[in-house]
């Protein structure tokens, strides 16, 4: 609605002479319902000044399209976008035509002007000017919000680029500049590479223009651009996520391969239950003259040695508990040579040097072991076409030094591989005790062997050292703690103690391996005892009910179909409190700790176990007195 309708006064500079604003005036006065407050300057110089000190809603101009011209352009340059009407004498329709180019809301002829005639142009005027007025604010709110989503687009994390019907770029953001590692004048105009569909979310690789490659989830949305249809792709980095999920799918991966292993070392054991039993029963009826001892021996050394591969296979497993021990690390090089040759094979030379009085150390044997042959491992690894290894071991001192804080003071045995490989850099060499980290193909290493050589020597208080370079080999030193007069343990000490006193007490032997049961039977049977045998617990509580006599103790497999080993000994104690119970199995105690922690206390017997060894346990169960 024009303001002049609902009273409001209009204020109006005339310029031009004192005649035009008379006859300005005069109409004025006869606009009864039309208010105009008006101004005048005689000359568009002398308007500037009124122009500075007040707003006007429109100004009147005599003068011809060159003055409109000029009077217009300067207006518009201050920012003023009030209409011009111009009064001219001329009634030519060219110069209305011109007038109205140079910007005037319209044009009238001073001879013909009339009440009825200046209020429509005026009329026409304001309203033409409210309506531009109206259109250039939204054009400025446009404006203004467009530029707020691009600088949203432009802060964004997420790169964004901007794709035309012909597969083209048209728009990059600097965080998709970042991803491509190439400014966007490289990028504009050129051919994406990648498809876009809309709605999907893929996820693409990014080869940079450094030569790395990152991953990128790409989201993609169609919308309009420049009349024409186009997509928008957000671009999101994931190479981290996706390093995590291949780490999550590899400690899965693991963690399925240990079960089988732990598994597998557990039906294992039980095997070798009976052939070391066996062995053992044989050879107590040998002579030591007789031909065939020799033989039997060697089937209990390789019963022996399989006992300890399912030991590492439970170390691997993690179904084994840590029992560190004094150890000469000489010996256990030169235990695991053998080993080591078929494990890098024939086209690596290895070469050991162990040093007498490197010393001993206090760790688990089967950490030592696998620091050894995750070293070995690694070395091989690093010598695809071959070359030689070094494993030496040898006694070094430490002092006291701030500028290199590892190792401490103190004296250490060193143990040393050195290999002829590809080497590393230094990157590599910074990284290479992170967890997951390789640099092998994909699918051909997990990233845990040095991750757990580096675990292994902090627990035990020791050091690694690292020392490389690109084709010219690796060596790893490895400094762990030298005990001060100490002598490793001898594994045949308990096999020399005075051999247990024979029994008359009653067993009830439970387990569901055929053969393990009837070794077992027939081992405490020979030392006087009573045995009642039952394959499952259900049949050892049915023949606990109808045994009228007391039972002394309860001999267990721990892992049985239908009811465990812990289930049957919770239900026997309840009618038999005073019986005192072994648990047997081809897990570890640490294994039978996890399912039971409350039962830290019970006694345990792993297999396989030797007949001395088993006849030794139950009769320092049944003497102790404490029910296990």
């Amino acid at each position: 609605m024009l303001r002049a309708e609902v009273g409001i006064r209009l204020r109006v500079l005339v310029i031009g002479s004192a005649v035009d604003y008379r006859c300005v005036t005069e109409i004025a006065r006869t606009m009864e319902s039309f208010g105009l407050f008006l101004d005048h300057a005689k000359t568009v110089e002398e308007s500037a000044r009124l122009v500075g000190e007040h707003l006007y809603d429109l100004f009147l101009l005599n003068g011809g399209p060159g003055v409109a011209a000029e009077f217009i352009g300067g207006l518009r340059g201050r920012g003023i976008l009030s209409p011009v009407i111009l009064l001219t004498d001329s009634s030519e329709a060219q110069a209305a035509v011109e007038s109205m180019k140079a910007g005037a809301a319209d044009c009238l002829i001073r001879t013909e002007l009339t009440p009825q005639g200046l209020v429509k142009a005026i009329t026409s005027a304001v309203e033409s000017a409210e309506e531009e007025r109206g259109r250039r604010e939204m054009d400025a709110a446009l404006r203004a919000n467009e530029n707020r989503l691009w600088r949203l687009i432009e802060k964004n994390a997420d790169g964004m680029i901007l794709v035309d019907q012909s597969g083209r770029i048209r728009f990059i953001n600097p965080a998709a500049e970042e991803m491509f590692s190439r400014p966007a004048n490289e990028l504009m105009g050129q051919p994406f590479g990648y498809p876009v569909v809309a709605g999907e979310t893929t996820q693409i690789d990014i080869v940079r223009s450094d030569g790395q490659t990152i991953a990128a989830e790409m989201r993609v949305v169609e919308l309009s651009w420049e009349g024409g249809p186009a997509h928008l792709a957000t671009l999101r980095d994931i190479t981290q996520r996706r390093k995590l999920e291949e780490q999550l799918r590899q400690a899965q991966k693991m963690e399925a391969v240990g079960r089988l292993a732990g598994g597998i070392a557990h039906d294992f054991n039980n095997l070798l239950t009976a052939i070391t039993g066996y062995t053992e029963l044989l050879l107590a009826r040998l002579d030591g003259q007789e031909p065939l001892r020799r033989d039997v021996e060697e089937i209990r050394s390789a019963a022996a040695r399989a006992a300890s591969l399912t030991n590492q296979l439970l170390t691997f497993s993690r179904k084994t508990i840590v029992q560190p021990g004094i150890l000469d690390v000489n010996a256990v090089v030169n235990e695991m040579e053998k080993l080591l040759r078929r494990i890098i094979g024939e086209d690596i030379e290895l070469v050991t040097v162990t040093r007498p009085g490197a010393g001993c150390v206090h760790s688990d044997r089967g950490h030592i072991e696998q620091v050894i042959m995750n070293l070995a491992v690694n070395a091989r690894d690093a010598m695809p076409r071959g070359g030689k290894l070094t494993i030496e071991t040898g006694d070094s001192e430490f002092f006291r030094d701030p500028h290199f804080p590892d190792p401490p003071a103190g004296r250490y045995v060193v143990l040393s591989f050195s290999d002829t490989g590809v080497g590393m850099d230094h990157e590599t060499q910074a990284r290479i005790f992170e967890p997951f980290f390789t640099t092998k193909e994909p699918g051909k290493g997990t990233g845990l062997g040095l991750t757990i050589v580096y675990g292994i020597l902090q627990q035990c208080g020791g050091h690694v050292r690292l020392s490389s370079e690109p084709e010219k080999g690796t060596t790893f030193q490895m400094f762990f703690p030298r005990l001060q007069s100490a002598a490793p343990a001898q594994d045949g000490a308990a096999t020399a103690a005075a051999p247990p006193a024979r029994g008359q007490e009653t067993i009830l032997l439970v387990e569901d391996q055929d053969m393990v049961r009837s070794l077992v039977r027939r081992i405490l049977a020979s030392e006087g005892y009573s045995v009642i045998e039952a394959c499952n617990g259900q049949e050892a509580l049915e023949l606990s009910g109808r045994s009228e006599g007391n039972i002394d103790l309860l001999l267990t497999d721990v892992v049985m179909p239908q009811m465990s080993g812990r289930e049957l000994a919770d239900r026997f104690r309840h009618d038999r409190p005073e019986t005192k119970v072994i648990y047997v199995s081809g897990f570890t105690r640490d294994e039978f700790l996890k399912q039971d922690a409350e039962n830290a206390s019970a006694h345990f017997l792993q297999k396989p176990f030797t007949p001395d060894l088993l006849i030794r346990k139950v009769r320092e169960v049944l003497e102790a007195g404490v029910v296990g």
